[in-house]
């Protein structure tokens, strides 16, 4: 990788290693600690989603609206003081309000950042993928600390996620410049209030974000329900964990290798997007035909390259649409949909293998990805605006 806007690609990884640090454990510590039930413990991961996707929203809109220096220091003060409560009284039910205030605050920081990055991106093609890899390793190093520090004690976990807020902060104000915003004419702007701009992009727009959130919110049951149904079929549970160190291992690997395989134009990045989710939609067969090991390995690698494929395309796709006045914003759709999934993926993974059985539940999620293929087939080409 490249280490052209190292600084900020560092930045933006140690925003976003909090969660990697902080959720793993929720869970855990909700059940075994605070002695509450599994649908509580993911009740309080459904509401700390809903929070994180609300300051996805604000810190969009704050960002293009208002001011972008108050807007980092605001969201990743929420965070901080949140992180502090947890670190100094994780009690019940302190904790999951203090789970559901950080979620807020980081998710205003996050969606101020990749609003930064898209600026960024009008110069720096392909900081995108950067970010993508870079955060990857993050979490890869943040999962590992997490279940290292819990094992010492749940505030030494908390205490480090606060602590890397407050290093992402002090990078932002050593590191990021205030961005000169470009005005646009009026005849020329689209409106963001997104339901005032022309159909068209309207509907690129949303087909994204729709491709975003039905492939998470599959994603959602492999970190969930899917351990459930490896161990029913006689897996052990550190061969299930084994599986997310081989998709950090192909990602860590691969991602270079998948960035420069594809120019950056329009039927490019429209392909990959298309491309992402064929990955995504053809992780669900082996799990659906067979229930060995083997079939997890090559369903969980063709999620990764669906992964690697079409988040670190969405992004640069979206930007295609923004101007100068509402990049943050557009940026923040990306998050607010795979925060909505995370909300609900769990749940509604729950519900329908309640309802039916596992492998049906696998069969609904993969019939959701084909209805998603049409919508970004219909994608038409968009002149961006600069």
């Amino acid at each position: 990788m490249r280490t052209k806007n190292g600084a900020v690609l560092m930045t933006n990884t140690l925003a976003n290693m909090g969660q990697g640090l902080a959720l793993p454990i929720t869970t855990l510590y909700v059940h075994q600690r605070l002695h509450k039930s599994l649908t509580t413990a993911g009740l309080v991961l459904m509401v700390w989603a809903l929070a994180m996707m609300l300051g996805n929203y604000w810190g969009g809109r704050m960002f293009d609206e208002w001011r972008q220096q108050p807007t980092y220091y605001i969201g990743g003060s929420i965070a901080i003081f949140a992180g502090l409560l947890m670190s100094l009284w994780p009690e019940w039910p302190l904790y999951a309000g203090a789970l559901a205030l950080y979620g807020l605050g980081l998710g205003i920081l996050i969606s101020a950042i990749n609003g930064y990055l898209a600026h960024l991106q009008k110069e720096d093609k392909e900081i995108f993928n950067d970010a993508y890899w870079m955060r990857n390793i993050g979490f890869a190093l943040s999962t590992g600390l997490s279940g290292i520090l819990y094992a010492v004690s749940v505030r030494w976990v908390l205490i480090l996620t606060t602590l890397l807020v407050v290093v992402a902060l002090v990078m932002v104000k050593i590191t990021f410049k205030e961005v000169t915003i470009s005005p646009v004419q009026p005849a020329k702007r689209p409106q963001y209030h997104l339901f005032s701009a022309d159909r068209q992009t309207v509907f690129s727009i949303l087909a994204v974000c729709w491709a975003l959130f039905i492939t998470w919110l599959g994603y959602e049951q492999w970190g969930s329900n899917m351990s459930i149904y490896m161990i029913a079929n006689g897996i052990p549970v550190q061969h299930y964990s084994l599986l997310f160190t081989i998709s950090t291992g192909e990602i860590v690997l691969l991602q270079p290798l998948v960035a420069r395989t594809f120019r950056n134009t329009y039927h490019n990045e429209k392909m990959r997007l298309i491309m992402g989710t064929i990955f995504y939609m053809a992780s669900y067969l082996p799990i659906i035909y067979g229930n060995t090991y083997s079939f997890f390995v090559i369903g969980i690698t063709c999620q990764t390259f669906g992964e690697m494929i079409l988040f670190s395309t969405a992004p640069v796709f979206l930007n295609r649409f923004a101007t100068d006045e509402n990049r943050a914003t557009l940026q923040s759709l990306n998050s607010m949909a795979t925060s909505l999934a995370s909300a609900v993926g769990p749940v509604f993974g729950g519900w329908l293998i309640s309802l039916i059985d596992y492998q049906l539940t696998f069969v609904v999620i993969f019939a959701l990805h084909v209805l998603v293929i049409p919508l970004l087939l219909a994608l038409r080409a968009h002149r961006q605006v600069t």
